[in-house]
């Protein structure tokens, strides 16, 4: 079942070692624990991605960065395929502007999310 959700997922794209998902090598630090599960439940009937956003939702931006963003759900984009990932963000480090990413397989990530804003590769979902 984990690797049917992992490859529905489209986990080829998110390889846990090369580019994050805006294209920027360091903003992507694969960290050790898997399986982990979303703090709050997904909304209904979002699939774990697709091409275009699913959900209606706003564009991250610098003045989102806060403490109030942990549980939230966010579609995140890839442009090495092309798609939007349903992510929640699990932690936010207002400081460094980092915030560690829980995908729907449980693969963790950690992004800088100065690159994701400026790319506009994060889409927060408002349901």
């Amino acid at each position: 079942a984990a690797a049917a959700a992992a490859a529905a997922a489209g986990e080829a794209g998110r390889d846990g070692g090369g580019a994050a998902a805006d294209g920027v090598q360091a903003a992507n630090h694969a960290l050790p624990a898997q399986g982990v599960n979303f703090i709050n439940p997904p909304p209904p009937g979002l699939k774990p991605s697709k091409a275009q956003p699913q959900a209606p939702g706003k564009m991250l931006t610098s003045k989102d960065i806060s403490p109030n963003l942990k549980g939230r759900h966010a579609e995140l984009f890839w442009p090495a395929d092309g798609n939007w990932y349903l992510i929640e963000i699990q932690d936010v480090d207002v400081v460094t502007k980092t915030a560690r990413i829980v995908y729907t397989t449980g693969e963790l990530e950690e992004l800088e999310l100065g690159d994701i804003i400026q790319n506009q590769h994060m889409s927060l979902i408002s349901l």
